[in-house]
Order: structure tokens, then sequence, then C-alpha cells
């Protein structure tokens, strides 16, 4: 065997040797890393408890609020009406009711008169509050300062009890959404540290694990994971993009 043929297999050996590193370093690192979504923890769709004229719209598309502003204010006049009729039916059932009380102290009064206009009391107080918590639903306030993300209906619109108004989102409080292999079980704990870099911004933030799921989804044989970000300015709900795990992959 010449030395022509030995330099000629050796590089052919060392090449099928290089070769396979490269491919095991490329697996070991893509199985570092896994795809992620941010998901605000208040982001909601919020719905008319009420049928009634949309009067008043405070905030359109993409402008802030702050918490307890007022969103939305439906028009009511026939509620308050009715809260004014049910305010009046109590005061007549209370009027009754002394009546009834000082005819049964004359003892010329029946207890079975007197027991139902008790009863009438109470009756009315239940509409009467029926009524007034309807009334509260006319406006609808910020549960906590955010954005409004989409709106679903116009001033002067008549909508029904359930219709959705508009849906608001709160992008201080994004969490890291994402699905690990399951078998990464054993390996990560809750206070590990990531990094991850959002597609959007082509930055790196830092995240720390703050859940992991105690339900292996079955078909993908992945987990669910969330983590909090350290810095979540300029992020949107949304956002996604790849989180890196700091240990090796067996």
């Amino acid at each position: 065997m010449n030395n022509t043929f030995l330099h000629f297999l050796s590089a052919m050996l060392f090449a099928v040797y290089a070769t396979n590193l490269i491919a095991q370093d490329a697996s070991y690192d893509a199985a570092l890393d896994v795809r992620f979504l941010l998901v605000s923890k208040n982001k909601n769709t919020i719905s008319a408890n009420i049928s009634g004229v949309v009067s008043a719209m405070r905030y359109r598309e993409g402008e802030s609020f702050k918490k307890g502003s007022e969103l939305i204010k439906l028009s009511c006049g026939v509620l308050k009406a009715e809260r004014d009729k049910k305010k009046v039916e109590l005061k007549i059932a209370k009027e009754e009711h002394e009546s009834q009380k000082q005819l049964r102290e004359l003892k010329s009064g029946s207890t079975i008169d007197f027991n139902l206009s008790a009863l009438n009391i109470e009756l009315a107080q239940s509409e009467l509050a029926i009524v007034s918590k309807s009334l509260s639903f006319c406006t609808i306030k910020a549960p906590y300062s955010g954005v409004v993300s989409q709106t679903f209906v116009n001033k002067f619109e008549y909508i029904e009890k359930g219709k959705p108004l508009l849906e608001t989102v709160d992008n201080s409080t994004l969490e890291v959404h994402m699905n690990v292999p399951s078998d990464w079980v054993k390996k990560i704990n809750k206070g590990d540290a990531i990094t991850v870099i959002v597609d959007e911004t082509s930055k790196t933030y830092k995240a720390v694990i703050s859940r992991i799921g105690h339900v292996v989804d079955p078909s993908s044989k992945t987990l669910k994971v969330i983590a909090l970000l350290s810095n979540n300015k300029g992020l949107l709900d949304g956002m996604s993009g790849s989180a890196r795990f700091e240990f090796g992959i067996e």
C-alpha cells in the first residue's frame, strides 16, 4: 500500500469524522432551541351584560387607558325609569306594612295580612336591588391598565346582552409560553434562566421559568413551560421567537 493511498484514506476518514461532528453539533444546538409565543396575562374580550344603545366610547383601537377608566357607556333610560318605579313600590310596601302594624296593635288586623305586608317589603327591596345591579352595567370600566386592541361596536349602535364590545390587552404582563420535549422534564426546573430571541425585534432578552406543566401532550410528546421576562419594554402580545435552554440534550 503506497503512501499516496494512505494519505487519501486518512483524508477520507477525517472528512467523514468531521461531517459527523458537524451533524452532531447541529442537532445538539437545534435541540436546545424551542419556539415560544408571548402571551399577556391580562387579555380580555369585554361583553355587554345588558342590552342597550352605546352612548359613549371613550377609547378606540390602539389607545391606552388606566385601571378604572370608563371604556364604554350604554344609554339606560328605561332601566332608570324602572329603578324609580321600584323605589315607589318599596315606599308603598313600607307604608302598607306600617298600616298593618297599627291595625295589629289595635287587635283589628289579621296576622296573615301583617306577615304578607312584611314579605312585600322584602320583595320590593329585592326587585330594586336587581334593577340597581343592572344599572351598574351601563358603565363599563377598565379592570386593569392597558390598551384597546380591537373594537366590535360603534357609538349609537344598539347591542344585545352578551355581545362583545371590545378587546383589551395589558402588555406589561407578558409571559413566554412554549412547549418543550417531554423528556426535558428531568432537566428543567422552576427558576432556571433562559434566553429568548424575539423575531419581531431581533433582540435578546433574559427570562426565568416560572411554571412547568404537569400534563404531557401525548400526540406531540411536549410539555407546557411558562417563563417571565426580566424586561418586556417594546414587546407585544402575540410576538414570537426562539428560546435557548442552557443545558445539553443527551
